[in-house]
């Protein structure tokens, strides 16, 4: 009786450990699916967060008044601008002379230039940080 017993539970057994494994074997194939559409949809959401992030930096940067002024300055030399209550006509070779790091007294003309400036790389230098840390991407800030 026992060796029937045996018997029929090598016979049961047998296909139920190979559905079991099998059963197993399914689950972690759908599991793996599941983890793969997560990590996709959270690496989707993280690339949209990314890309919010530079258009803000980038706002932040063209609606900086100094700075979107330190740009034109870059693209237009002979210009006029207004700080305070006084003009500057700025040329690009006024640029040079202005940022120098030595023989540190300037006139206002030069003190504006160099306002400006500071802000253009100041904001530049932030954008530049947030690229070295792959906070952003290059692709997102490259604007013509």
């Amino acid at each position: 009786m026992i060796d029937i017993i045996k018997d029929v539970l090598t016979v049961v057994g047998i296909p139920g450990a190979f559905y079991a494994a099998w059963k197993a074997i399914v689950e972690m194939k759908n599991s793996n699916k599941e983890k793969a559409k997560e990590t996709a949809e959270k690496a989707r959401e993280n690339r949209h967060k990314q890309a919010a992030a530079a258009r803000d930096a980038l706002r932040e940067l063209f609606s900086s008044e100094k700075a979107r002024e330190a740009m034109q300055m870059l693209d237009w030399s002979g210009r006029s601008y207004r700080d305070g209550a006084s003009d500057h006509i700025i040329t690009f070779s006024d640029l040079g002379p202005a940022l120098r790091v030595i023989d540190l007294k300037f006139d206002q003309k030069d003190r504006f230039i160099r306002d400006c400036f500071e802000d253009l790389f100041d904001k530049l230098e932030l954008i530049g940080h947030f690229i070295d840390i792959d906070f952003l991407h290059y692709s997102d800030v490259a604007v013509p």
